[in-house]
């Protein structure tokens, strides 16, 4: 089974929508998935992810389930700092070196600075709305022993189309990677219609392959195995 995550094309804020570029990238995105057999099709409740996942909705013919928490309002809650202007902690210098030196701190929420966060709070929820969202497709996520286990029917490929910021939540999560580790990755945050792909088995990893849309054609990394254990 596979899950691919792909965050909006260029976006206005305001309104919600996407930008003639959006649509155009969004156009390309359905091009590039359309050989990749996907039989469900989720999207934020946002303008902007929605208007991207319907030009791969018209590809196949499905409808577009709409979930709320995949929100990027949701991901800013628990992830703003609180200056006068909220930015995301992870782009907020005051929080560079905690960042950095929690990288491979699995209790990394003890770290003086992230106990006045909601990071944490966030981390657990999204997990928890992940794992029900698989559940009710007959895939249980057991994170005590980061597995996967088919329960019944499951979709083939399921495609989410969402964040880059709630993205830093999802991402992590579904590899049960430490959310610090992730976020010190370079570029952890996915360009326009950039495209996560996860190929989820029941042994010992996942695989995932990234993808980077260049506005032109998409340009395949180096498709790697990512131990769990991370």
């Amino acid at each position: 089974m596979r899950i691919i995550y792909v965050r909006h094309g260029n976006p206005s804020y305001n309104p919600d929508c996407l930008t003639k570029r959006g649509h155009y990238e969004a156009q390309l995105t359905a091009n590039y998935l359309k050989n990749k057999h996907i039989d469900l099709i989720i999207s934020s409740t946002s303008n902007r992810a929605y208007q991207t996942g319907e030009y791969t909705a018209k590809e196949y013919n499905l409808p577009i389930k709409k979930i709320d928490w995949l929100h990027e309002e949701i991901a800013f809650k628990y992830a703003k700092d609180n200056s006068a202007n909220p930015t995301w902690y992870f782009f907020n210098p005051v929080y560079s070196k905690a960042i950095k030196e929690c990288k491979q701190k699995k209790t990394w929420y003890n770290h003086l600075i992230f106990k006045e966060t909601r990071l944490r709070e966030g981390e657990l929820f999204i997990a928890n709305k992940l794992d029900e969202l698989l559940f009710s497709y007959n895939i249980k996520h057991d994170r005590k022993n980061k597995k996967y286990y088919k329960l019944g029917k499951t979709p083939k490929c399921i495609c989410i189309f969402a964040h880059g910021g709630i993205g830093t939540f999802v991402i992590p999560s579904l590899l049960d990677q430490n959310l610090m580790t992730y976020v010190n990755k370079e570029n952890f945050i996915l360009k326009t219609c950039g495209i996560v792909e996860f190929s989820i088995n029941l042994t010992s990893t996942h695989k995932i392959k990234i993808r980077k849309f260049n506005h032109i054609k998409y340009s395949e990394d180096k498709s790697s195995t990512i131990p769990l254990s991370i």
